[in-house]
């Protein structure tokens, strides 16, 4: 747990380096959870604000808080244009004081990641505040089906209702619908196969709006977003939406990439340090988690974003040389790049030639921590995590701190978990674990489970294994020597084998106990593979009815 991210004036940049998170995912049903609490939210916001308001970092001839101020202006009026297609939203407005933010792949995701955008929401009710969420279309869209639990409660399993055919491995916003009427008759369909567990679920209402939405544009992302933007509004939130295909086409976030690309030896040195830390902090071995280091290929070093381009579905690394007055970039096979730019120069000219980029059929976007990085730094006044992305922040915060020479800015982690009423079974691994003890102690000292007719019929065998461990005890007991232990070998031998005769049987007098320990075990263990799926928190929002969700999600208090 932590109280606040807020870097106190105090703190040193070593200090922000031993920073460690200790988040968990919350595991009762119809549970919240928020770290710091809710309750903080506004005076973190408007803390962010006065910090980055104030920032006088340079960025390539700009000062952070210029930069910030184009960006927002830039974000609030491109989000209320995409989401004008399909919604009634106000227009631009000046007095916007605090933007929440948040974002996610726009996959039909699970209560605890919809949570987050009911939070912003409800923060963005108070005056003068907005909700953004950032539609991630830029990471990789894999499969074409929603996950469904299928089977029955005693052997359910994990299945799966495809919405499209035909897709392979592309970034969200080059995936579009290949058969319609798959995709058109998709929520009929899941919506049968939930009725069989007695839930009438959200997609009966979600999927027509996703549908409607389809007529205009065939990409999966805008009809998801859409859909799930209307549903949202009915409920009561009012969040504007933009993709982040569309945010990296902004002069500020071109400008915020200029100003890495040209101080990357820099900023390459920082990351690099940062996860490495991190990796120590967090006891991490893999090389690729959280995400892998920026490597460098003869003179040329990888900077942290993707370039993809026109007929290529494959997102390529973005890597970049001096060349002169120059920045040239390349995706490790073609140079699609010459920025006019330096270390020292203002990022103007080069912004022009990133301009022309998507016209050339090439799309450049950020990878997962220059996302929250501009996210935080020139976007919002408070961003909104899942665990997982506040987890791997803690490496954003000493970016900030080292290469930006600013405090970070506090963010929030928000989750929750929201079952599915799937009926699962009320057991334990605590239950399987006593069972097993149970058949040890059956089968080492069955005479403790004997009836009382056993013991009076077992009386003389009782006496004698009692006897026998009493030697055995005494004599382990003793200091004997060497030669002492040698001649009473043959004795032990023999006072250990009428031992296992005599344990053995008082086992086939409780053989009957054993058997039914055994067959308590095995439904046991039966049951707690079945919760696996019963009790997954992963199946998507849309597979849950209104009465179970929209509860939870309205009684969210700020």
């Amino acid at each position: 747990m932590f109280e606040s991210l807020v870097m106190p004036e105090s703190e040193t940049q070593a200090q922000v380096a031993q920073r460690r998170l200790r988040l968990s995912v919350p595991r009762d049903d119809g549970s919240l959870y928020a770290v710091p609490a809710l309750e903080n939210a506004t005076r973190l916001a408007d803390e962010n604000h006065q910090l980055l308001t104030a920032a006088t970092t340079d960025i390539q001839g700009r000062s952070l808080s210029v930069v910030r101020a184009g960006a927002r202006k830039e974000l609030c009026q491109a989000a209320r244009s995409y989401t004008g297609t399909w919604a009634d939203v106000p227009s631009c407005s000046d007095s916007t004081e605090l933007v929440y933010v948040t974002g996610h792949q726009p996959l039909l995701f699970h209560p605890g990641v919809w949570v987050k955008n009911f939070t912003i929401g409800k923060l963005a009710q108070a005056p003068q505040a907005i909700g953004i969420n950032l539609v991630v279309d830029n990471d990789t869209f894999a499969s074409a089906a929603l996950r469904i639990p299928s089977g029955n409660r005693d052997q359910p399993s994990f299945g799966s209702i495809a919405f499209d055919s035909g897709h392979f491995a592309r970034p969200w916003e080059g995936a579009e619908i290949h058969d319609r009427q798959l995709f058109e008759s998709f929520g009929d369909r899941v919506a049968d196969n939930m009725s069989s567990w007695g839930i009438d679920p959200l997609i009966r209402e979600l999927w027509p709006l996703v549908v409607e939405r389809s007529q205009d544009s065939p990409q999966f992302s805008d009809c998801f977003t859409a859909g799930r933007n209307q549903l949202e509004r009915r409920w009561g939130v009012n969040n504007l939406e933009l993709p982040l295909s569309r945010l990296c086409q902004s002069e500020s976030f071109l400008w915020f990439f200029s100003h890495i690309v040209a101080q990357l030896p820099c900023f390459g040195d920082v990351y690099n340090t940062a996860l490495a830390e991190y990796r120590t902090i967090n006891k991490v071995r893999s090389q690729t988690h959280p995400v892998p280091e920026l490597r460098q290929q003869d003179d040329w070093m990888e900077a942290p974003f993707w370039i993809w381009r026109d007929g290529s579905h494959e997102r390529r690394r973005v890597y970049a040389k001096q060349v002169a007055a120059e920045i040239h970039l390349q995706d490790g096979e073609t140079v699609f790049a010459k920025l006019p730019l330096t270390p020292e120069g203002e990022a103007c000219c080069a912004v022009e030639v990133l301009r022309e980029l998507p016209q050339r059929g090439f799309h450049l976007r950020t990878r997962a921590l220059t996302t929250t990085l501009f996210a935080r730094l020139c976007l919002g006044d408070l961003f909104l995590h899942g665990i997982g992305g506040a987890k791997y922040d803690e490496m954003t915060d000493r970016i900030m701190a080292r290469f930006y020479g600013i405090a970070p800015p506090s963010f929030m982690a928000v989750s929750a978990t929201v079952l599915l009423p799937l009926h699962a079974h009320h057991v334990q691994q605590e239950d399987v674990t006593r069972a097993n003890f149970m058949l040890r102690d059956l089968r080492h000292n069955p005479e403790k489970y004997l009836s009382e007719s056993q013991v009076s019929e077992f009386t003389p065998l009782l006496e004698e294994k009692h006897k026998l461990l009493a030697e055995a005890n005494h004599e382990r007991d003793q200091p004997l020597m060497r030669k002492q232990r040698r001649a009473g070998r043959h004795a032990r031998i023999e006072r250990g084998r009428r031992l296992r005769e005599i344990t053995d049987t008082f086992a086939a007098a409780v053989a009957e106990q054993t058997k039914q320990i055994v067959q308590e075990r095995s439904e046991l263990e039966k049951q707690l593979v079945a919760n696996q799926v019963l009790s997954s928190r992963e199946f998507s929002f849309s597979l849950y009815s209104e009465e179970k969700l929209r509860p939870f999600m309205e009684g969210i208090s700020v």
